[in-house]
């Protein structure tokens, strides 16, 4: 029941209670049901008097109505709109970055191409800018390229960074970077540039992750899945002495080929021997899309 109903028959209850033990009564057990526990108790004085008091009767003032609510508009029309009107179809896209530097949107296609289309159309005609599908494994499932991601300087030195399962030798996913070079229409990559910054072992063909992604300080993370099959049969996500299963976090600036990326002085596990240096986050099934809240 609301409060406001209870108050005036609280005071009333209260005061005849008051003056009837005054005269050296009780109240009557028919005097009305029980106040119940108020949020602010009232405070009743009243002074001696012999002459009886009758007992009072608060007629209980209805609840005020919840005003109804008026019958809403129509809802607005929703359509969905083209974000690239005229793009063709295109198969197992993976991402898609903007490089405002470059005036360009790039595509990563899982079978291992980059296509890029300029930022303000038209998208009719996406054109190759890089083709590894020679070196990379792609069986139509988790396997191929499966993550690209721009250098925080790329306006300066151009580089961009892949995540692709290798076609040649053992089942295994390898972080690159490439150089590239050009604007607009003859923006491409160079693929003979192609760095190995990391390469991690596959024991199977799904769960290989991931995600390239840069953060806020500039450190590279790469989500990495525990290597397949089901239910982690190697324990691999509860052992951070494999990159398997984990988001590595590394500094990648200055890479060269003897020294390809450092480990950041914050890292978890940097002085744990029983861990690898790399891991910045352990326990992960297949992360396989990460980011920052910007």
């Amino acid at each position: 029941m609301n409060a406001r109903r209870w108050r005036p028959l609280a005071l009333a209850s209260l005061l005849a209670a008051m003056l009837a033990l005054a005269c050296g009564g009780s109240p009557s057990p028919d005097d009305g049901p029980p106040t119940p526990p108020d949020p602010a108790p009232a405070t009743a004085t009243s002074s001696r008097t012999s002459t009886p008091v009758p007992t009072a009767t608060v007629a209980a003032t209805p609840a005020t109505p919840t005003a109804t609510a008026t019958a809403s508009a129509e809802p607005p029309t929703i359509a969905l709109v083209p974000a690239f009107p005229g793009l063709p179809e295109l198969e197992r896209p993976v991402a898609l970055l903007e490089a405002p530097e470059r005036a360009l949107f790039l595509i990563a296609l899982q079978e291992g191409r980059v296509l890029a289309v300029p930022r303000d159309g038209p998208w009719e005609n996406p054109r190759t800018v890089h083709d590894q599908r020679e070196r990379t494994l792609d069986d139509g499932s988790e396997r191929g390229l499966l993550s690209i991601a721009l250098d925080p300087d790329f306006a300066r030195n151009g580089y961009v960074y892949a995540w692709y399962s290798v076609r040649d030798g053992p089942d295994a996913t390898r972080l690159a970077r490439f150089a590239t070079g050009g604007q607009g229409a003859s923006f491409a990559f160079d693929a003979s540039s192609e760095l190995t910054i990391l390469e991690i072992a596959q024991p199977f063909p799904n769960h290989n992750g991931g995600t390239i992604l840069f953060g806020p300080n500039g450190m590279l993370y790469l989500g990495v899945g525990d290597g397949g099959a089901g239910g982690d049969p190697y324990g691999h996500g509860q052992n951070p002495g494999t990159l398997l299963g984990t988001v590595v976090r590394i500094d990648v600036r200055g890479a060269t080929a003897d020294a390809p990326y450092a480990i950041p002085p914050d890292n978890p596990f940097r002085d744990d021997a029983d861990a690898r240096p790399e891991v910045w986050a352990y326990g992960l099934r297949n992360p396989w899309r990460m980011s920052f809240d910007r």
